[in-house]
């Protein structure tokens, strides 16, 4: 198995189980949050890796933020980590929203 490929999978795992418990609302199978966690694992590791050549080849970071460059690069690779880690919720929901009947006791 590649190392990104471990990564991934690493990521997909993570993803899984903050999907599963991290909500008020527990899924009730694995199946649920499937959908969610493989779009933000491919999402994450898409963006990290996008985010390590643009800083890598294209900007020039120490020339514009010079001693406190390692807290901007660690600041913006969280905000695209916490967009990817949205946006999967956010396909767990719509999947489920899908998926509700109405009844008495919610869905």
């Amino acid at each position: 198995m590649a190392p990104l490929a471990g990564d991934a999978f690493v990521a997909f795992i993570s993803f899984c189980v903050l999907y599963r418990w991290g909500p008020e609302q527990h899924a009730s199978t694995l199946a649920v949050v499937t959908p969610g966690a493989a779009t933000a694992s491919v999402l994450w590791g898409g963006a990290s890796f996008l985010f390590s050549l643009y800083t890598e080849r294209i900007v020039r970071l120490e020339e514009t933020f010079g001693s406190v460059t390692s807290t901007v690069v660690l600041l913006l690779w969280l905000y695209f980590s916490a967009r990817a880690c949205v946006l999967g919720a956010v396909v767990n929901a719509q999947r489920q929203k899908g998926r509700c009947v109405p009844s008495s006791t919610g869905c």
